[in-house]
Formats: C-alpha cells, structure tokens, sequence
C-alpha cells in the first residue's frame, strides 16, 4: 500500500524535496463535466482526453497540483455499468498509466476520482481517489461515507448499491507539505478532516461531484473544517447534468481562517488556480495551539 495512514505519510524522493522556506503550491481546480457510461460507450477514453487537456493548460499556467471531481474518470452516474467499466490501480491499467505519463512528462501531480475495482474476483469497487505524480502513482483513498439516502424531491442517492466502503483516511506526504484527501460526503464527518490535520496535512483536498440540492452545507461546512482544523481546504467538483442529477459546481479554496478566497461558479466550466501558503498554517497554529491541546482520552462520555 502506497498511500499512508496517520502513522507515516507517503514520502516523495528526496530529490523531489523543496528548500525550508519555499512552503508554496500553485493549485488547479478543474471543474469539468464527466460523460457517463452507456452499454455501448466506455466513457473513459472521452474523460481521459478531456483531462489530458486541462492537465496541460493548467501546467502551462504554473499549476503543480491538479484537481478533478468525483469518479471523474468512470461517470459518477455510470451506475451499475461501474462494475464494467471500473479502473485498476494496481498495476495500473491503461488509462491510469497514460495519466501517469503526462505526470511524468509534465512534472506535475494530479487528484483524480475514480471507480476502482478491488483485488481480482472479489467483486469489491471503491468511489476512490488516486494521487499520481511524476514517479507514477502515490496511492488512494477510498470513501468512508457513502452517500445512500432520500433527496427532499424522493429521489434515492444510492452510492452503496455500487460502491463498497473504504477504511482507513489518507494522508500523504508531497514536495511543499502534507496534503489528506477526501471524497465529498467525506466533508460532513469531522472526524475525516481531524484525523488528517492530526496528522500534520496543511491542505484538506475533497473531490466531489456536488448536487445542487446540498449546495448550502458545502457554504458552512467547508470553512469549518478549514477553520477548526487550521488548514487549506479545497473542493474540486465536477459539474453538469449526470441523469437526474445536477451537479452543481461551486469548487472553492477556502483558507485557514475559514475564509472563502476563491470559489467557482455554479454550474460552469472552468479552471481556478491559487496559490497556497503552507507556512501560515504552521504560523496560526503556532500562535493559537488548537491542535496541541486537544484532549482526546476526556472526550469520551462516562
């Protein structure tokens, strides 16, 4: 296993390492639309050159980590023609090895939703994450909290009838700092985001594919777990209409102090690029200790 758990994120080479002092990461958020699966379409080819496009724009522009949504690759609303149509980390199969070679090429690194399917025969998939780099593929993160519920207007959100449950947060170590990943429903458990900050991650990346109907929450929620964990935190969103789902867009970056800086449009496609100061998360949570004095053996109820 590649990616790391609160124990020991992952570690880049050290010649990969920057200088004390150069704390900084040019971000792209690429809020894009996603084809879907049909019985007669892989919709991987189409996603892929579609990323493959931004991923060089945003290079050009100076971006050095790049963001996609939400089972970008696969369709969030492929539905049961997940399970054919699902990627292979491990070894990584054709898509996600053309993914790594324009890391390579490019010398940058890249977030990316996917479906991915679990060990040979065990029918296991996973609404993941994937970090890839200019060395090829830092690890995953599989979502902890699927969406399985009743939308206000009756329609079902039924994320567990495809996906199994992941089971363990993601930290992972880059060039310029820390950085946890989550997946979009990921953002209304606390505990996801705490355990990354615990963990030393000065960004809090969270890829979605945002419903309209939920576009309110992400307003509240994603400054408080910016300001009571005293990290970056940045949503990248797909955006679109995905059957009877309309994604809403609405990425962000929001910054240690809560404050939204950089907010995307709804329902638009486009990229923003900002540029993240890793130094003042360490300068805040010197000067205000929120981290070091928690008290987690009281926070049990006796």
């Amino acid at each position: 296993m590649n990616a790391a758990h609160d124990a020991g994120p992952t570690r880049p080479p050290d010649e990969e390492r920057v200088a004390v002092g150069e704390k900084r990461v040019t971000i792209a958020i690429c809020q894009v639309p996603s084809d879907l699966a049909t019985e007669e379409c892989d919709p991987r080819d189409a996603n892929l050159t579609r990323a493959l496009t931004r991923l060089r724009e945003a290079a050009a522009r100076g971006a050095q980590l790049v963001l996609f949504g939400e089972v970008y690759l696969n369709g969030y609303r492929s539905d049961r023609l997940l399970a054919r149509y699902s990627c292979q980390v491990e070894p990584p199969d054709r898509w996600l090895e053309a993914l790594a070679n324009a890391c390579r090429e490019l010398g940058v690194y890249v977030a990316m939703g996917v479906s991915r399917a679990g060990r040979a025969g065990s029918g296991a998939l996973f609404n993941s994450a994937i970090l890839v780099g200019p060395a090829g593929i830092m690890g995953h993160y599989d979502k902890l909290h699927l969406g399985t519920y009743e939308l206000p207007d009756g329609r079902l959100v039924a994320e567990g009838a495809y996906w199994d449950e992941g089971d363990a947060t993601r930290v992972f170590d880059l060039p310029w700092g820390r950085v946890g990943i989550q997946i979009c429903r990921d953002l209304r458990y606390p505990e996801v985001s705490r355990a990354a900050a615990v963990a030393g991650a000065e960004v809090i990346v969270n890829l979605s594919a945002a419903m309209e109907e939920r576009a309110d929450s992400w307003d509240v929620l994603s400054r408080a777990r910016a300001m009571e964990n005293q990290a970056w935190f940045v949503m990248a969103s797909v955006v679109g209409h995905q059957k009877d789902s309309r994604l809403a867009g609405g990425s962000r970056v929001v910054d240690p102090e809560g404050r939204v800086v950089l907010r995307l449009g709804n329902y638009t496609e486009e990229i923003g690029y900002w540029e993240l100061d890793l130094e003042a998360v360490h300068e805040l949570r010197r000067s205000s200790h929120v981290l070091t004095r928690r008290v987690p053996d009281a926070y049990s109820v006796t």
